[in-house]
């Protein structure tokens, strides 16, 4: 019980910081760029070493038995890490973790090419979606009205 107020606390205090109280709900107009049929011009890759704070979801689908990804975030401290909640609207927790359609979710910390064996994977032990977060319609293939936005707890510091 102790823990779980603390975890919710600190959610709370998360949240204020990163949305404000009361926050301003942004419209997916207003965060959408127009679509492009262009790459980066001058572009260079991302190095590690500039973005250590980087992760990437992969879930385990047991089925095939591989390993797809699927979704990114930002580690905000040792302990959680920041996403959008579309990415993970669909997690249910289970012993041991957290699945989605697939099967077992997994975050990859520390690497900037996910085609090589990730020295960091962390099992997730809870995450929570920010409220009033919904996609138009109520249908997931439709884009998020606002409030896309998601905490994830490792279930072992990073």
């Amino acid at each position: 019980m102790r823990s779980n107020r603390k975890w919710n606390a600190m959610t709370a205090g998360i949240w204020l910081l990163l949305v404000g109280a009361p926050s301003a709900a942004l419209t997916a107009e207003i965060c959408t760029a127009p679509e492009m049929n262009s790459r980066v011009w001058n572009g260079r890759d991302a190095k590690i070493a500039n973005w250590p704070s980087q992760a990437a979801f992969r879930d385990y689908d047991t089925f095939t038995k591989t390993y797809s990804y699927f979704c990114g975030g930002t580690a905000i401290s040792r302990d959680f890490i920041l996403t959008a909640a579309h990415c993970v609207y669909d997690w249910q927790k289970v012993d041991g973790g957290v699945v989605d359609q697939k099967g077992r979710v997994e975050v990859v910390l520390g690497t900037d090419d996910l085609s090589k064996k990730p020295a960091e994977v962390r099992e997730i032990a809870d995450f929570v979606i920010r409220e009033k977060f919904a996609f138009q319609g109520g249908d997931p293939r439709n884009p998020p009205t606002g409030n896309d936005i998601a905490l994830v707890r490792l279930a072992k510091p990073w």
